[in-house]
């Protein structure tokens, strides 16, 4: 367990240091979240399929899917076989020259093809980055989870306060969410009444989620409460 906790360290410091030398602003979220896809692939090959696709084609070019920014980029031959050579074969542990091989090689190469990606052409969804209520009170930062998924992290606004976390899993364009609340909470005289877990079906409109939850409404225990959240700037 120490070991492996060095190698993370060693990984992420050489990935900073990288990005920092190039002048690239790291708390950027989508370049954060760059930097953990390859801190990942590099460290654990046996959990790589969690964070990234492969597709090569015959004559040795490959589309990279970063599973967690919903975005793939083409790879040519040489580049592929670039990466392939410097990424610890699946059953093998990853040294620390090894890892610090693998990050130097794929962070120049996968923040040119992917840092200005958005979507890809498949219709993959990218939810990585700040979405905010319309009212502005409420807003979530989604990142990167595990074997495709999506963690969220719901925020009030005022004072920049966790009120809730959760997951969402995403098919075409349907995200499929559920956040577990942290409890009511006063913002000065105002009481917020917070239900336990919320579940919801939203639809993926580039820079909206706009859907139904399963949320009660308190004036109309009958209604289906719609939700729609606004991708920050």
């Amino acid at each position: 367990m120490i070991r492996r906790a060095t190698i993370t360290l060693c990984i992420f410091l050489s990935c900073t240091q990288y990005l920092q030398a190039q002048g690239i602003e790291i708390s950027d979220p989508r370049i954060r979240d760059i930097a953990n896809a390859i801190t990942q692939i590099c460290h654990v090959p046996s959990r790589r399929g969690d964070y990234w696709e492969v597709r090569v084609a015959a004559d040795g070019n490959a589309t990279v899917r970063l599973i967690g920014l919903g975005a793939e980029a083409n790879l040519s031959r040489g580049e592929w076989n670039g990466v392939r050579e410097v990424l610890t074969p699946e059953g093998q542990v990853s040294d620390r020259q090894a890892c610090r091989n693998c990050v130097e090689k794929l962070a120049p190469l996968f923040l040119e093809k992917f840092a200005s990606v958005e979507a890809n052409r498949t219709g993959h969804v990218n939810l990585v980055g700040r979405w905010i209520s319309p009212d502005g009170l409420f807003y979530w930062v989604i990142r990167p989870g595990m074997s495709g998924r999506y963690s969220i992290e719901e925020y009030f606004k005022r004072g920049n306060r966790l009120i809730g976390d959760g997951m969402a899993t995403v098919e075409r364009n349907t995200v499929n969410f559920t956040l577990n609340s942290h409890g009511n909470f006063f913002d000065g005289d105002t009481l917020y009444l917070r239900q336990i877990t919320v579940n919801g079906i939203l639809e993926y409109k580039g820079d909206r989620l706009i859907g139904h939850t399963d949320e009660l409404d308190l004036m109309d225990e009958s209604a289906i409460v719609t939700m729609t959240m606004l991708r920050a700037n």
